[in-house]
């Protein structure tokens, strides 16, 4: 059977039946991700020729039809998550809907150190070591990858990313959403690039990218991370400006383009950024730690009255 009449075979029985087994939606998925791969033909990028698109849009659009619905099923996890030019025809049919969640759109996790550690085994296993980032980094291409079923081969049993994330008790410190997502947040001077350099040197740390970017942390040390997000932008360039890193001009022109010039000293002011933010979150647990001493002094002063 060619790959058309498989689809189409599939998107009746969708129809029909409500929903498909994993291994067909491991199968479209697959499909997806082959034709996402640009060909070179003649020295110009040509999309795969056999990949399916008419047949495929058709899929879609019955996927679309049952989500609208409300329904659910395997038939999510043959969505790719990644388009270009080429298939982004076929997917069209649901892109951009309000019934995705935060979860689904999930494109990767990553992880400093201190919180690399407290994970199981054989959840460790998915993560890769960035030495540019100095990062643990999991990356994702499929809708609902954090509830897909994965088997783990050592202890004989299934599991999910999800099922995983919440075992390990951990808590949403930091939400930001990109504005400028023309410029790669990363890539560009922000006040919440800063606050997650500070973050992923003290405290354990876990980045979940989506359609925003929400910042985990274990219990403990949620009041260090809610101390500093508090910290604005014109704190920091108040601060380099202070320090000399960069002047007026320079301060000018960071707030007409969204944080991002040429030729920026960022090294000197990431540095800058991230001691200021740590003197500004030691400060501010300090006044909280003579608050707490204070209401308990006088709490005991009243008992003994």
């Amino acid at each position: 059977m060619t790959d058309e009449g498989k689809v189409k075979q599939l998107t009746q029985k969708l129809k029909e039946k409500g929903d498909i087994a994993l291994k067909e939606a491991d199968w479209i998925y697959s499909l997806l991700k082959r034709g996402s791969q640009v060909l070179v033909l003649r020295g110009k990028p040509r999309p795969d020729p056999k990949l399916p698109i008419a047949a495929l849009t058709d899929w879609f659009q019955m996927v679309n039809n049952k989500l609208e619905r409300g329904e659910r099923g395997n038939f999510i996890f043959s969505i790719f998550l990644y388009e270009n030019s080429y298939i982004i025809n076929c997917l069209r049919p649901v892109m951009g809907k309000k019934y995705w969640n935060f979860e689904d759109h999930v494109r990767a996790i990553w992880a400093n150190e201190r919180m690399y550690s407290l994970f199981p085994i054989f959840f460790k296993k998915l993560f890769k070591w960035s030495e540019e980032y100095q990062l643990y980094k999991l990356s994702m291409d499929r809708v609902g990858f954090c509830y897909y079923p994965l088997y783990d081969i050592e202890n004989n049993q299934v599991y999910t990313i999800s099922q995983v994330l919440k075992e390990l008790s951990l808590f949403p410190a930091i939400t930001a959403r990109d504005e400028m997502p023309e410029i790669p947040l990363f890539s560009r001077a922000s006040v919440t690039k800063y606050i997650l350099e500070y973050l992923r040197k003290n405290i354990p740390c876990m980045e979940i990218f989506s359609d925003e970017i929400v910042v985990f942390t274990d219990k403990e040390n949620v009041p260090i991370a809610v101390a500093a997000k508090n910290v604005s932008f014109d704190d920091l360039l108040e601060n380099a400006l202070r320090k000399n890193i960069i002047d007026k001009r320079i301060t000018k022109e960071l707030l007409s383009r969204g944080g991002y010039m040429e030729r920026f000293p960022d090294k000197k002011f990431t540095t800058a950024s991230v001691n200021y933010i740590e003197n500004i979150v030691r400060a501010r647990l300090e006044q909280k730690a003579i608050r707490e001493a204070i209401k308990n002094e006088n709490f005991w002063l009243e008992e003994i009255r």
